[in-house]
This record gives C-alpha cells, structure tokens and sequence, in this order.
C-alpha cells in the first residue's frame, strides 16, 4: 500500500512517498499507519533509501531494520559509488527478505530504492533492489514509480519512452521543475484513486530532494 515517485534530472533527484501502511490481510503481521516513513536520508550524505513493499522485515518494522543498516560500520560511504551502496543493502537484506517469500501467503514484494550522489563529479542516479524477483541493482532513469499505487500514473512511463524531447527536458529539471511535476503526478493519483474508490495509498506524505550539497525535507515524516 504505497505511492513513490521519484526524479532523477542532471542535477537533483526528488522522492515523493504516501505514509499509509497496512497489516497483512491472511496473518494480520505488520504495521498499520497513516504515518509510515518511506524516505530514509544517510546522514552527511547525498543519498537516500526509499522503500515500498512488506512492512516487516527480519521481525522489525522497516525503519527499524533500515536505521540499522545505516548505522552499521562496516562501509564508509563517504568513499563508494551509490552503486556500492545499493549492493551492500542487497547483502544486508537478502536473507531476511527471501525468508519473507518462504511463506505462500506473501505474494507481494519488498523494494528499496537507493538514490543519491556522493561528489560533485558524479550525476545523480537511482536504483532498485526488489524481492522476490530483481535482487541486483537495476538503474532507473527520468521517472520510477513504486508501490501499487503506481498503476493510476504508470502510464506516464510508456508515454516517456515515446517522448525522447520531454525526457530531455525532465533531464535538465532545476528542483523547482521536479517538484511541480510531483505535485501533478500525485494528484492525478488521488484524483483517479477517488474516481475509483480505492485505497491504495495516502496517510501523510513526505518528499525528500537530493544534491550534490546534501539532502533536505520538503515535507518532512512525522
């Protein structure tokens, strides 16, 4: 129950998250809340983890088994790329994550997004990690969405790859571009998650921008 968008220009990268989570519908395990952080920022670092799927992993809440896997200290990432980093998250979460898929009830995904920059020389970039079937780290460029929310605006991906002088242009969005184009992307969401009276995603939604200088909160989690 999620709706990530996510940008990626020359010089920023704007992640938008929803805040609903939900309990699992057989087991009645995980979290349920209008206030799920989605959006986990590395500290002193141009890098963020966002995350859509199962709530639950390794028995700890998401944030939970996330803030330990940023606080461990055995990768100094003032040093890789956010390549290195996502296989590190990949290492990390592998076996609590395919344990998940053990069970025939869990027919859903658990995902993770790792986007950032850690120098002024590199672009940013974003990729994904996804359980049970994308466990390497796959580059997104332009626009990804994530969670289920996504089927009310997936079509804007097709749309795209028809559109070689729009990706150019979202290419060279300034900050203020991409997130007017979040603005519009997630209420076109809502819009037709109301027309077809869903519940997919909502809660209280937070938005993280990342630039070479760091990362800052537009709308910050509660």
């Amino acid at each position: 129950m999620t709706l990530l968008i996510g940008t990626v220009s020359n010089t920023n990268i704007v992640i938008t998250a929803d805040g609903l989570s939900r309990t699992h519908p057989v087991t009645g395990g995980g979290v349920q809340s209008t206030t799920f952080k989605k959006i986990f920022p590395l500290p002193r670092t141009p890098v963020a983890i966002a995350h859509h799927g199962y709530n639950i992993l390794d028995s700890h809440p998401i944030n939970e088994f996330l803030e330990k896997f940023i606080a461990q200290g055995e990768m100094d990432r003032t040093t890789p790329g956010v390549y290195e980093i996502a296989l590190e998250l990949q290492k990390f979460t592998d076996a609590a994550a395919r344990a998940i898929f053990d069970s025939p009830t869990n027919t859903g995904v658990i995902g993770f997004w790792i986007a950032g920059l850690l120098n002024k020389t590199q672009a940013p970039v974003l990729y994904e990690i996804c359980w049970p079937n994308q466990h390497d780290p796959k580059q997104h460029k332009i626009i990804v969405f994530g969670g289920d929310g996504q089927e009310f605006i997936g079509h804007h991906i097709a749309e795209l790859e028809r559109a070689p002088s729009k990706c150019r242009e979202i290419e060279n969005y300034t900050v203020d571009d991409a997130l007017n184009l979040h603005r519009k992307l997630y209420a076109e969401a809502e819009r037709k998650q109301n027309e077809e009276r869903k519940n997919i995603f909502g809660g209280h939604q937070h938005q993280l921008i990342i630039q070479a200088g760091g990362w800052r909160w537009t709308k910050a989690p509660r």
